[in-house]
């Protein structure tokens, strides 16, 4: 007999920007030009100043195991004063931040948590 997923993994639809990259080369070959909300691939390499912190902060965690699934408290901390200054909204890092595997990943998976089949998110 042929092992076959479980169901719970035969319930989970396609991965989503799979299926925005098939959307997006079926409109290619209809001759439309779409603007593309996929991945977002950059175009431009990353700022020197980010590389380096990038570099110093592998360094600095050289062993540090895995961070928290919420994130660090520092990350967390670092994030509400971000926010704070760049949109003027104070948030809780203990209890309304946490971190995530990616923008994409957190879009996608928002949704999952809050709206039900049949429900309309506005």
């Amino acid at each position: 007999m042929k092992p076959r997923p479980s169901t719970r993994i035969r319930s989970l639809g396609s991965y989503a920007f799979a299926e925005v990259d098939r959307k997006v080369e079926e409109l290619k070959v209809r001759g439309a030009a779409p603007i593309d909300f996929g991945v977002g691939d950059p175009s431009i390499p990353t700022p020197d100043r980010i590389r380096r912190a990038c570099k110093e902060g592998v360094d600095r965690y050289a062993s540090a195991g895995y961070p928290s699934y919420v994130g660090s408290a520092d990350f967390r901390k670092a994030v509400a004063g971000w926010t704070a200054r760049r949109f003027g909204v104070e948030l809780d890092p203990d209890r309304e931040i946490c971190s995530n595997i990616g923008a994409k990943e957190a879009v996608f998976h928002f949704a999952e948590c809050y709206i039900d089949p049949g429900d309309v998110g506005l």
